[in-house]
């Protein structure tokens, strides 16, 4: 398993995950109402990557600015947390 930033070109398989895990069938997809998350080119997001190069776990991280005063601070909102059951089943997604 490799823990890292998640590639461009896996974000829809992560998009895809998300769905599997909060959104019921039929559902307007986790891509289209958090486009900031799974947009191509604008990720910091991390993933697992499974041995066979699928994400088996993902985490959308997206970049914002916060005014408070006079002050501007730079953060990032956490969503779309998610494993794949095969994680759970074998409790690696409680670590």
């Amino acid at each position: 398993m490799q823990l890292r930033l998640i590639k461009p070109t896996e974000l829809d398989q992560a998009a895809l995950l998300a769905d599997s895990i909060f959104r019921e069938a039929g559902a307007i997809s986790m891509k289209e109402l958090f486009p900031l998350i799974f947009r191509p080119g604008l990720s910091h997001s991390y993933a697992a990557i499974a041995e066979d190069g699928t994400v088996a776990a993902f985490m959308g991280l997206v970049p914002s600015t916060i005014k408070t005063g006079n002050d501007y601070l730079d953060v990032f909102s956490i969503g779309a947390v998610c494993s794949c059951a095969r994680l759970m089943l074998r409790k690696l997604a409680h670590r």
